[in-house]
């Protein structure tokens, strides 16, 4: 099986968010569309930052390699300068709340027809005092980063749209078991 996961020491950093106050989030992204964003966001906590990242990455993919992207994160300073991955001018948005809860949302895809499959990590949940904020990955080989406050992943992303991206206009059998992991 092909893993696009957070590793160890990524769940590690991830983990040590909760209880933090979260700040805010920044991201290169066009003011017309707030709930996008390329390559990566920083989160902005009390005494530190944690920028999520959502860059391709070679994989084996059927008979071949294929770029997919791939969450990563790591620590950063509280004043460490952002540096968005695209060109657009860099968006704050202010938050002010504990975190309480911090997800993963995990695809394990299963390509009958190929003998393939891959688990992939395509959401980030973190869950603060009032309000619920969502990052999730477009679709498995593109870096756009959707942002979703008190959105459900079941509702935003249904698994059948998983099936449909993997399933090559209907030649091949997908089946996805969606896993939601508290950390």
């Amino acid at each position: 099986m092909i893993e696009v996961k957070f590793d160890n020491n990524m769940v590690k950093t991830l983990s040590q968010m909760i209880g933090e106050q979260f700040e805010s989030y920044k991201c290169g992204a066009d003011p017309t569309q707030l709930s996008r964003c390329y390559g990566n966001i920083l989160f902005t906590l009390k005494d530190s930052s944690v920028e999520l990242t959502n860059y391709q990455r070679a994989f084996p993919f059927f008979d071949t390699v294929e770029d997919i992207a791939c969450f990563s994160c790591s620590i950063k300073g509280k004043h460490e300068k952002f540096i968005p991955y695209c060109d657009e001018g860099i968006v704050e948005k202010i938050v002010n709340e504990k975190i309480k809860c911090v997800k993963i949302v995990n695809d394990t895809i299963r390509v009958e027809n190929e003998n393939y499959e891959i688990s992939i990590d395509i959401a980030l949940i973190l869950e603060c005092e009032n309000n619920t904020y969502m990052f999730t990955k477009d679709i498995w080989f593109s870096e756009v980063i959707e942002i979703n406050k008190n959105k459900d992943i079941d509702t935003t992303f249904p698994i059948n749209t998983q099936v449909e991206h993997w399933n090559n206009d209907g030649e091949y059998k997908v089946t996805v078991e969606r896993t939601i992991r508290e950390i």
